[in-house]
């Protein structure tokens, strides 16, 4: 994955991927692939929630820095924090950003890190788990 603030015009996020068009009858929201609900946003259950812009999954460093841009709180992809993705190897501080999410849409992997806290993950109120 490249880091990049958003896809191009007239494309969103898939997984790590720009695509023209969304897999699974899912819309372009915010540079994003997303169910969008029957009256319209992402969230149907609850809409308290800000999805930020651009982000999938975060797997890289730099997407830390994209997410410190953003006034939002919900992450609709996962947190992956392994030795294959650059995010491991992130000072603990640095990943102190992740901790302005309340929801995450996705999963949240920790394998193989040498952190002994997962204070980063302190506001976090729903974890979707969605693959």
């Amino acid at each position: 994955l490249d880091c990049v603030a958003s896809c191009p015009a007239g494309s969103g996020r898939s997984g790590d991927h720009c695509v023209p068009f969304c897999p699974g009858g899912a819309d372009i929201v915010n540079g994003v692939c997303a169910d969008v609900c029957p009256g319209g946003g992402t969230d149907c259950e609850d809409a308290k929630f800000k999805v930020c812009e651009g982000l999938q999954d975060m797997t890289e460093t730099c997407q830390l820095d994209v997410l410190r841009d953003q006034d939002c709180d919900y992450l609709l992809g996962s947190i992956k924090v392994t030795k294959q993705t650059s995010i491991v190897n992130a000072d603990p501080e640095e990943l102190d950003v992740i901790s302005k999410l309340r929801r995450i849409g996705g999963q949240v992997y920790v394998l193989q890190s040498s952190y002994s806290s997962l204070a980063f993950l302190r506001n976090v109120e729903v974890i979707d788990g969605r693959t």
